[in-house]
């Protein structure tokens, strides 16, 4: 399984178009400015993967940050897409925004919506803390709210968006109705003025 390695970029006149479609079609994460992998635990044991399908060099995870992952009671046979934080001065964290297994089955059959409720659930038991944190999830009509309040939280890039009934389809994330995982980056600093014209 894999994201898009270029998810279709779209302008801040088809995130308004998005808002008016019926409430909860679309939902939307941040999009971190982070390291992508993914953590899959067999039988116990955790393996790291540099990102979905991807093959690429793993930089090191920090090991303080690798031990509060690992010693939380994570199901077995679970597999997390995530993305690492790492900060100027030692701070890190290690966001959470997706579930591809459980069980150690792939999950291709569930959609988005029901992965993040089931995640949320195993999450909501673990009590997660700082350095780890689930990435919530805004749905429609507001999408466009949640782009203006990313403009000013650190590490964001922007919003990842794709709908409510989005599958892992074969070795791409695939929409049911439509093929596309969207991705919304910011542009200038002097998009803040969204504020004032809302």
């Amino acid at each position: 399984m894999r994201m898009p390695d270029s998810p279709t970029l779209i302008s801040l006149d088809v995130l308004r178009l998005m808002d008016k479609h019926p409430h909860g079609t679309w939902l939307a994460q941040s999009k971190m400015d982070g390291w992508r992998r993914v953590a899959l635990n067999i039988q116990g044991v955790w393996h790291w993967k540099a990102k979905p399908g991807g093959s690429g060099a793993l930089k090191p995870l920090p090991a303080e940050l690798e031990y509060a992952f690992e010693r939380l009671a994570w199901p077995e046979g679970i597999g997390l897409d995530i993305e690492w934080m790492g900060q100027r001065g030692g701070s890190h964290s290690l966001h959470v925004f997706d579930m591809i297994y459980a069980g150690g089955e792939f999950l291709d059959k569930m959609p988005f919506e029901e992965r993040y409720a089931l995640l949320a659930g195993i999450c909501e038991d673990l009590l997660l803390k700082w350095p780890i944190v689930l990435l919530p999830v805004w749905g429609n009509p507001h999408l466009l709210d949640a782009y203006i309040y990313q403009l000013t939280t650190p590490g964001s890039e922007g919003l990842v968006i794709r709908k409510a009934d989005c599958l892992q389809v074969g070795g791409l994330s695939k929409c049911l109705d439509n093929p596309f995982v969207f991705k919304v980056k910011h542009q200038k600093r002097s998009e803040l003025a969204l504020k004032e014209e809302k």
